[in-house]
């Protein structure tokens, strides 16, 4: 064979050797999101048909040291869980101190609740992995990811206690109440399956109610099924009067911001939302007014600078606490939370 002829087979063979790899390359599995990044662009790795979804930005967040410093105040003489403190000495892994920004959905059906999302932060994997297998959990493989699933039984006729995780990058975890969820959790993150920023118009919703704050939360009614929890027999019309809900908080130098809003099927079912929210704030501070204690005062002081109103359909309702009412509250209701 001549020389030329060897060349150009040659050419040929690393020709088609390149293109082989770079459509094994195209077709690899690799994250991407439906939208441009951003600050909620966590909704893309989010299941479409969630209940509720919902964000919580605490890089923002530990930048109002009056906040952690209330908060730490409120956990004092509150134990941490056993459990929780064995996790940390093992690997070195706090999320009050190391968890940035967690992305999070909410799934309901019948009377059973669950969670998944995205974690973002400076998670110690290696260690995190060991601590999980000596755990006893179960390590499986899922669109070549390693999953972690670990399974504790409950009480009689109560169905086991799970939890399930998967290492989605060095600064990224995904978490399901079990590895069937987290398995939906990463088709998402994979651009295999809708999610919750898929369809444009709740993506634009979504945007703008998460807009400005530190944490929110978002529902959808309709997902929500009637026996789910925080429902009950009793209230079968919750669905037919709210269509979405939402909650939101805003930490600035100088107070903290909670913002609800309510869109109702019908407009005049706000309104009535509105007039009895009103009533029942006005009677709050006038029982509240007979009592001396801190604690009735810093209700009543929150009740004043409550404000509910209905603005485009909606209704909307604002509440602004200074430091010392936050602290006062949080003190007659100690949270059990880690010291930031």
């Amino acid at each position: 064979m001549s020389r030329g002829k060897q060349f150009t087979l040659l050419l040929a063979g690393l020709l088609l050797v390149g293109v082989v790899a770079f459509l094994a390359y195209r077709s690899r599995p690799q994250p991407r999101i439906t939208y441009a990044p951003g600050p909620e662009a966590g909704l893309a790795w989010l299941p479409a048909d969630a209940a509720a979804v919902g964000a919580v930005h605490l890089d923002s967040v530990r930048e109002q040291q009056w906040f952690l410093d209330t908060l730490g105040t409120a956990a004092q003489g509150v134990s941490e869980e056993a459990d929780y403190r064995a996790f940390v000495a093992a690997t070195g892994f706090d999320y009050a101190r190391d968890l940035d920004r967690l992305w999070f959905a909410a799934f309901a059906k019948n009377a059973n609740a669950q969670l998944a999302g995205v974690a973002e932060g400076r998670f110690t994997s290696a260690k995190i992995i060991a601590y999980a297998r000596d755990q006893g959990t179960t390590t499986s493989s899922y669109q070549n990811l390693a999953t972690y699933e670990w399974r504790r039984p409950s009480g009689p006729g109560q169905p086991d206690r799970s939890f399930a995780f998967a290492f989605l990058e060095d600064s990224r975890l995904a978490f399901a109440a079990d590895a069937a969820l987290l398995n939906r959790v990463i088709d998402c993150w994979l651009g295999r399956a809708p999610s919750a920023a898929a369809d444009e118009a709740r993506r634009a919703e979504l945007a703008r109610l998460a807009a400005g704050h530190h944490a929110w939360v978002v529902l959808d009614p309709a997902r929500w099924s009637a026996g789910a929890p925080g429902l009950s027999a009793s209230q079968p019309d919750f669905t037919s009067v709210l269509a979405q809900a939402s909650l939101g908080l805003r930490v600035t130098e100088e107070r903290a911001e909670l913002a609800a809003e309510a869109r109702c099927h019908q407009p005049q079912a706000c309104e009535h939302l509105r007039d009895n929210l009103r009533v029942m704030a006005l009677a709050g501070r006038v029982a509240l007014s007979r009592e001396r204690n801190e604690t009735s005062r810093a209700l009543a002081e929150a009740l004043a600078n409550l404000s509910v109103d209905v603005r485009d359909g909606n209704l909307e309702a604002r509440l602004a606490l200074a430091p010392q009412t936050l602290a006062a509250l949080l003190r007659a209701a100690p949270i059990a939370v880690p010291k930031p």
